[in-house]
């Protein structure tokens, strides 16, 4: 396949991918919601970032910016996953299962880490089900990837 040709299948890839997380993502939290933002449980630093600390998020003042941000990281992806895909184990989905992983490593769990946890101080249970969570998500736009970029011409 030529180069521009791979790079513009795997950017097409990842806006299809994007928006696949978004979605998965968007389910899978809003199921956890109850348990995520129930108070018993959360951080009241967290709570307050999300309700009434000033300026409140984008996600919640302008949702439309967040997905617009997935979007754009999945077309990044998916040139990330152009250019990876030869080294990655296997063939069709399984290229989309490991990238999936690397997506994990590289996204969600630093994010957890660093923000959550470090910044909010939100508890490690809270942590590790939010981690758990990310893993439809990354699956999602790991494989949808694979199968668009796999199924490009040439």
């Amino acid at each position: 396949m030529k180069q521009g040709t791979r790079y513009g299948w795997g950017a097409l890839a990842g806006v299809a991918g994007g928006v696949a997380s978004v979605f998965v993502l968007g389910f899978f939290f809003g199921i956890a919601r109850g348990i995520i933002q129930n108070p018993a449980y959360q951080s009241p630093k967290l709570i307050a970032v999300w309700t009434s600390l000033h300026p409140l998020p984008r996600a919640v003042t302008q949702p439309w910016l967040i997905f617009l941000g997935f979007v754009l990281l999945g077309a990044l992806h998916g040139l990330v996953f152009a250019q990876i895909a030869p080294s990655l184990p296997g063939r069709g989905w399984r290229k989309g299962l490991s990238f999936a992983v690397v997506l994990w490593v590289l996204m969600p769990l630093f994010f957890e880490f660093y923000t959550p946890w470090n910044m909010f101080h939100e508890s490690e249970p809270l942590v590790l089900l939010e981690l758990l969570l990310w893993v439809p998500g990354m699956l999602a736009e790991g494989l949808t990837i694979a199968a668009i970029y796999s199924d490009s011409p040439a």
